[in-house]
Formats: C-alpha cells, sequence, structure tokens
C-alpha cells in the first residue's frame, strides 16, 4: 500500500509497495509539491481527493504507465510539466474551475487523443498541449477568452478545430506544427497575434467572423500579419463586406508590398494643408528614426522654416500627432527621402543614397549637401553659406582618408591612398562603421587588404569595445581572406579562432575548417555539436558530418549545460523538432 509524506496538508513524497500500480491519495491533501512522485513512475491509476487544490511542478512527470486522469474542480494550479510525457494518458478531465495552467503542463501526452477546455477558464495556458502529436479533437467551451502561444504546437494529428464565440484574443503561433485546413476566427475577437498561423502547412482557408474595422487592433494585427506572412493572403475570407482601404491592402500585399505604397506618396492631407509656400522641400531621414525639416524656397535661396511643428525629430509636436505614420516609415521604409511640393502639391520624390550621404560623414551639413547636389540650391543668409563651407571642408577632408574610400568601395583610391598611408591612417576609425581592414574584409576585397595588412593595419582592431574586428569580418564575408589571415598571419588568427572558439560557426567554407583541424585537432571541436544542433531549423549536416569524421568526442563529452553528451542532445532536439535535419544528424552519430 501506497506510503505519504505528508506535512499538514502538503502531500511532499509518495513510496509504493512493489508492483502497485494505483493510487488513491488521502482525503484531506491540498498541495502536491513539485516531484512528489518522482519514484513512482509505473502508477496505471491516481485517484485524487475532492480537497485538493494544487499539483506541483513536474508532480507526475514521465509517468509512462499512467492511461487516465480526473481533476478534481477544486484545483487552482497545475504546475509546469505536472503531467508532462505522460505517453499512455488517453483521457483527461479537467477541472470546472477558472484553474492557472503553467507551461508544457501536458507536453508530449503522445497517447492523448481528444480534450476539452472546460468554459470556467479564462485562459487556454501557454504550451499547454505542445508535442501531443497523436491529439486529433479539441473542444474549446464557450466562456474561454483568451489563448496563449504554442498551445498545440507540434500536434500533428490535430486537423481542425472549433473556437468559442466568447473569444477575444489569440496570443501567437497557437497551431504551429499542426495540420489544421481551416479555422474560423469569431467576431469577438479583439487581438490575434501576427504569427498565430505560423508553421500552418496544411492551413487553406481562415474565415473572420467579422471584417476587422479600420484602427482597431484587429485591423493593425492582421496587416502586420500580413506583411510578415504574405502567402496568406489569398487564403483569408470574410463573412461580410469587405471594406475598399482592406481590400486594397491586400492587393498591395499580393503585388510584393513594395514601399512606398501609392497611398504613402503624400503627407497625410492635415500636414499638407499647413504647407504655406509657394515653393519648398521637405528633407528627412526615416532609416529607424525621424529628422525632418522644411525648407522654403525662392528662386534657388533656401531658409529654414521656423515652424517647430515640422523641424527636427521624434520630439517635435508634428511628429507626435502623426506618430503612426511616421513609425510606419521608420519600420517600413528605412529610406532618405526629399519630397519637393509646388503650391502645396507634389511636384517630385527623390529617392536619396544613404551610403552616399551618409550622417556621419556630412556631421553637421547633411541636409545641405542633399539640397546643392540634388536641387543646385543654396542657403540664403551669408552666415550659414559661411557655416556650411567649413563644414563641407571638414566632410571633403574625410572623404580623402583610406577610412573613406574603403567604405565606400573605392578599390583604385584604396590601393593608392594605402601604399602611401601613415599607420595611423592605416587604423583610422569610421566611428560606429568601421577600419580600413573591416571594410575591405566585408567588401571581400583581397589586394586591399593584404596591402594594409602588410603595411602595419590591425587585424584586432575593434571600432568601439566589443564590436567585430577584421579577422571576423573576414570569417563573415570572405573566406579568401579568412585563408590569407591564417596563412599569413597565424598568430593573430589562432588568438581569435583558438581551439575552434569564436565564431566558427558563421563560415561554411571546409578549407577554413581544415585549417582549425591541422592546427588543433579535433580538440575543442566537440563542443559545437551542441551550437548546431540547437536551431529549430536548418541544422548544417556538412559541418555534422565533418565532425565527426574527423573524430570529435561526441560520445564522451558531456556539456555543462545540458548535462549530456551530444547523441544524447541530438536525439532530444530531433524529438522536440521533429524534422529531417534534426532526424540526419541523429542517425549520422547513431551509425558510427
Amino acid at each position: 500500500m501506497a506510503q505519504f509524506e505528508v506535512d499538514g496538508s502538503v502531500l511532499k513524497k509518495c513510496k509504493l509497495d512493489r508492483g502497485e500500480k494505483e493510487v488513491v491519495i488521502p482525503d484531506g491533501v491540498t498541495k502536491i509539491t513539485e516531484a512528489a512522485f518522482k519514484a513512482c513512475a509505473k502508477i496505471v491509476k491516481i485517484t485524487f481527493p475532492e480537497t485538493l487544490t494544487e499539483i506541483g511542478d513536474q508532480a507526475f512527470w514521465n509517468f509512462s504507465s499512467l492511461e487516465s486522469c480526473t481533476i478534481p474542480d477544486g484545483v487552482v494550479l497545475i504546475g509546469s510539466y505536472a503531467f508532462g510525457k505522460c505517453t499512455s494518458l488517453k483521457e483527461i478531465k479537467l477541472p470546472e474551475n477558472n484553474t492557472q495552467v503553467l507551461s508544457k503542463a501536458f507536453c508530449q501526452c503522445t497517447g492523448l487523443t481528444s480534450v476539452q477546455i472546460p468554459g470556467a477558464w479564462d485562459t487556454v495556458p501557454n504550451t499547454m498541449f505542445e508535442g501531443c502529436i497523436n491529439l486529433s479533437q479539441v473542444v474549446i467551451s464557450e466562456g474561454v477568452k483568451k489563448m496563449k502561444g504554442l498551445v498545440f504546437k507540434d500536434c500533428s494529428a490535430l486537423t481542425e478545430i472549433t473556437l468559442p464565440e466568447s473569444l477575444e484574443e489569440i496570443c501567437g503561433r497557437e497551431f504551429d506544427g499542426t495540420a489544421i485546413r481551416y479555422i474560423r476566427i469569431p467576431a469577438n475577437v479583439k487581438r490575434i497575434s501576427y504569427d498565430t498561423f505560423y508553421g500552418c502547412e496544411e492551413l487553406k482557408e481562415i474565415e473572420f467572423a467579422a471584417c476587422p474595422q479600420a484602427d482597431t487592433e484587429l485591423r493593425k494585427d492582421l496587416e502586420k500579419m500580413l506583411k510578415t506572412y504574405p502567402e496568406l493572403v489569398d487564403k483569408i475570407r470574410f463573412a461580410d463586406e469587405i471594406p475598399p482601404d482592406l481590400a486594397s491592402y491586400m492587393d498591395w500585399i499580393r503585388n510584393g508590398a513594395a514601399y512606398p505604397r501609392d497611398i504613402d506618396r503624400e503627407w497625410p492631407q492635415e500636414i499638407i494643408k499647413r504647407l504655406k509656400y509657394d515653393d519648398y522641400i521637405l528633407i528627412f531621414n526615416t532609416n529607424m528614426c525621424i529628422d525632418m525639416t522644411l525648407y522654403h524656397v525662392i528662386g534657388n535661396e533656401y531658409v529654414s522654416s521656423r515652424d517647430e511643428t515640422y523641424n527636427s525629430g521624434s520630439g517635435c509636436s508634428l511628429y507626435k500627432e502623426w506618430e503612426e505614420y511616421f513609425e510606419w516609415m521608420m519600420e517600413n521604409d528605412k529610406a532618405l527621402r526629399a519630397y519637393h511640393y509646388v503650391n502645396g502639391k507634389l511636384a517630385e520624390i527623390r529617392e536619396l543614397d544613404q551610403k552616399l550621404y551618409n550622417s556621419w560623414v556630412y556631421a553637421d551639413c547633411l541636409d545641405e549637401v542633399i539640397l546643392r547636389n540634388e536641387f543646385g540650391l543654396v542657403p540664403q543668409s551669408e552666415e550659414w553659406k559661411a557655416e556650411f563651407a567649413v563644414s563641407l571642408a571638414k566632410a571633403e577632408k574625410f572623404r580623402k582618408t583610406l577610412v573613406y574610400a574603403c567604405y565606400a568601395d573605392d578599390r583604385p583610391a584604396i590601393l593608392e591612398r594605402a601604399a602611401k598611408a601613415s599607420k595611423t591612417a592605416l587604423n583610422q576609425k569610421f566611428e560606429y562603421f568601421g577600419t580600413p581592414l573591416t571594410f575591405c574584409a566585408e567588401h571581400d576585397f583581397l589586394e586591399g587588404f593584404k596591402l594594409i595588412a602588410e603595411r602595419g593595419g590591425d587585424l584586432t582592431k575593434q571600432i568601439v569595445a566589443g564590436t567585430v574586428c577584421p579577422i571576423r569580418k573576414a570569417m563573415l564575408h570572405s573566406p579568401e581572406i579568412t585563408l590569407y589571415i591564417a596563412e599569413n598571419h597565424p598568430e593573430a588568427f589562432d588568438a581569435h579562432y583558438k581551439n575552434w572558439a569564436y565564431g566558427i560557426v558563421i563560415t561554411d567554407d571546409t578549407r577554413v575548417w581544415d585549417i582549425l583541424f591541422e592546427r588543433w585537432g579535433s580538440t575543442g571541436m566537440e563542443k559545437l555539436f551542441f551550437t548546431y544542433l540547437l536551431k529549430e531549423e536548418n541544422v548544417n549536416i556538412k559541418m555534422i558530418k565533418y565532425m565527426i569524421d574527423h573524430g570529435a568526442d561526441y560520445l564522451n563529452y558531456v556539456d555543462r549545460d545540458y548535462k549530456c553528451n551530444a547523441l544524447t542532445f541530438a536525439q532530444r532536439q530531433y524529438e522536440k523538432y521533429g524534422d529531417d535535419s534534426h532526424k540526419e544528424a541523429w542517425e549520422l552519430m547513431k551509425a558510427e
């Protein structure tokens, strides 16, 4: 007969007699602590008392023989992994109470085929049934208002599901890895995550019971969903009439979602009405920030508007009033553009080269350079012209440096300037962007890289602390330069990549791998198994095979974080993701 360690009303531990398969938890117990039944994994049936209110984390984790479970209505908390990996569990009765259920409470219950979520629940919890690969029938009762993320992730037998009319929020990736073909979004839904249907490879139709209205959160969510996953646009249906603006948006998605959209080529009319002059140029930069200034033009001269609603950046009143409009630009447009209006009407939009018009090159005169180069305009005041001349001279001086030639990938200028550059010039920083060597590596210009390195360029110099250095840039962008460094500057190369360390995973060139193998053998290589296998998809089988073929220890080396060897980890990752590349990696190791 089962023996229980009970402290007051808290069950802390259970011990079974040999061969015992059924357990009746005594009346009066209100809480089962974490892993209380750790040594009882062969239990087939459990009877809970009506007094029970809380089931702790991993209380019945990996009980592979447990076949059924009725959880009393008084239970208000079910812990993480409480019934996870109960692979024989065919049915469960969940409590008719607004129960809090923590993540993965019933994950990997592969014997589970059907489940009903009680209407008393406010929320279907995060990852609750993840990996229940035979779960095919789900009823979410009326009353449930919210579904959290990844609820049915990898429930590959789930082909259909009916959502209750009471549902108000769908949080994201609920159906990732399922086989659902049709789903209806109830009319009460107010929010739906943009990635709700991520991984739904079989999905054919999404029906909205009510068409999302303009300026609602649901409309914004839908537009973000379509922008992120344009393949969904022809799968969406609406039970009522689709408004023209949404139809236009969906057509824009079908046509490739090119920016700027026709409707965004002009500023909103409420802004246009504020423009009072016949000729002016509006300049702004939308590269993740807004910097806009309005200029009034007379002849070929301009003055800056004193209207503070326009000028400067995100602190100006115009930005605050039209924040959503400008945020769209920042998130989606990322352009440097000049708008030219005449008598309140758009005359021209000119796309500008952000590399050419770099605000760090023309730190104090970017607008002036654009207005001069693109439109032949000059400042009106003499004082302003003088200031412009000083700033421009400073910028032009920088443009004649070696580091700028490398930034612009001007190869003749690089070779000419590097041949006579001082050591300081060979290592000059273009702040936040790079050094001559990092730019040559990024542009895969081996001849320039060799010349600069041989004349004293620092292969390890970083722009600011912790940023990418030339050796790392070479590994990212240029196998040829990487091979050159390894052969001609072995001390620097070995110091950076000693023992297979520091980012070797970013190259797929076996010549580079061979160099490291010649230097270090397989020592340190075994750690890379865990790095490669952590990926959710597209495991680099080529590198996995290389490591196996070159003697990396995937059986005896135990990773300190994952507490297992690489073979076991490969199996775990395959069981977790179930994709072909993880399977192939695991089978490669097993075959050896």
